[in-house]
């Protein structure tokens, strides 16, 4: 699925390994902008690699099984399963480990290779990759650092499996998990209380592939915004947050709990539309 499975068939393909692939199973993910499965089809037509939808009839026969940013549970009783999740386990085992490392602006994240056992993320560890972040940063800038990671560490494995050497593994320490929980719509709702760092990076976290954070204009009005910067705070008296105390070049520059965040890309959710510039002065965001 995802940018990221192109990437690592993309690179098994360019790296010679085509034909140990025994099919692909593509899923689609309507959450996001683009969810690469058209690409990875085309890809597949291109190399005469046998490819399906998620939900056509098969049955996973291949010795190896390699599940590439997916989603949904799998039947393994005749394949050895091998999943690659996005955080350095056992840390973040659980639904969306990228965006809950970025909210907690770690400074390094990665990728894990592991079995599959009855419990998520809790199989044995192949191998890791890793990357330091620096902040501010965009989550499609990361994913696309991570896709790499992806590719490395699927060729490592490819190269044991192709010379028939034994994959070695080993247990993760369970007393040093952390859990990261499924996101939905009410998880990309800004919150004006809290500092326009911390918003910023909620932003740039929740943005393109994923639809965006979200806030309401005077209550009624959702939009999606994309992009923001922090501008330079000023004494405000009995500080309301999410309100308009600026505009500059028709962009408006919102309170936040310490800090100001000018907002420079923002659009209607419902009719797509940009929302700049504002028809009045007097908004709030909430």
């Amino acid at each position: 699925m995802t940018q990221k499975g192109l990437a690592v068939l993309n690179g098994l393909i360019k790296n010679n390994y085509a034909s140990l692939i025994n099919y692909v199973i593509v899923g689609r993910d309507k959450n996001v902008a683009n969810d690469f499965a058209n690409n990875i089809f085309e890809l597949c037509q291109q190399h005469n690699i046998t490819a399906f939808e998620r939900n056509a009839d098969f049955e996973l026969k291949a010795d190896y099984t390699f599940a590439i940013s997916w989603r949904w549970l799998l039947s393994v009783k005749r394949t050895q399963l091998i999943i690659l999740h996005d955080s350095l386990l056992p840390k973040y085992r659980g639904f969306s480990p990228l965006v809950a490392a970025m909210l907690n602006k770690e400074d390094k994240i990665g990728v894990s290779a592991l079995f599959a056992n009855n419990y998520y993320d809790e199989g044995d560890i192949i191998a890791q990759q890793s990357i330091n972040l620096n902040y501010p940063i965009k989550i499609a800038a990361v994913i696309t650092q991570i896709s790499l990671l992806y590719v490395q560490l699927t060729l490592s494995i490819f190269k044991k499996i192709k010379e028939h050497e034994v994959i070695k593994a080993k247990p993760q320490n369970n007393d040093l998990a952390t859990y990261s929980v499924w996101r939905n719509e009410e998880d990309y709702h800004i919150n004006w209380n809290q500092s326009a760092e911390k918003i910023l990076n909620f932003i740039y976290t929740v943005s393109h592939p994923y639809k965006g954070a979200f806030s309401y204009i005077n209550k009624n009005k959702k939009i999606r915004i994309l992009d923001a910067v922090i501008v330079n705070d000023v004494a405000i008296e009995h500080r309301a947050v999410g309100k308009v105390i600026f505009v500059k070049n028709n962009l408006p520059v919102i309170i936040c709990e310490t800090g100001l965040l000018l907002i420079i890309e923002a659009y209607y959710d419902e009719t797509g539309k940009n929302v700049f510039p504002l028809n009045k002065f007097r908004v709030k965001f909430s």
